[in-house]
């Protein structure tokens, strides 16, 4: 593996690679690439999941020091833009589970709920 960082965005019939630009990339619920916007379900309901990708762009091109899991723990558990922050409350959309996998350490941090409010956590690999 030469470290190089791969979004896979796909679907049931197509996928399209999108790597990573200075090491990292962030990743919501809905299609990036222009050929993958094709297989958007609901194209007109997707505002939501686009400012939660523009906030994970924000949180990580503005961070300062290493990315840390701890550090991808208090991205998940922002609530920017709230109702349609990355960590979503009530309503009729929440978060209900979250995880960090961590390939270096070989280690998973995960958790049931709001990252947020729920407790940690782990499995080594």
């Amino acid at each position: 593996v030469d470290g190089t960082i791969v979004n896979f965005e796909g679907s049931a019939t197509d996928y399209e690679l999108i790597y990573a630009h200075d090491g990292w990339t962030v990743h919501t619920n809905h299609y990036c690439s222009g050929k993958m916007a094709a297989y958007e379900r609901e194209p007109e309901s997707i505002h939501g999941s686009c400012l939660r990708y523009e906030r994970a762009n924000h949180l990580m091109a503005t961070r300062s020091g290493p990315v840390t899991p701890e550090l991808l723990k208090t991205f998940l558990s922002d609530h920017t833009h709230a109702p349609a922050s990355l960590c979503r409350h009530g309503g009729e959309t929440e978060t209900v589970f979250w995880v960090i996998i961590d390939l270096t350490h070989q280690a998973i941090e995960f958790g049931c709920g709001q990252p947020c409010t729920s407790v940690s956590q782990y499995f080594r690999f």
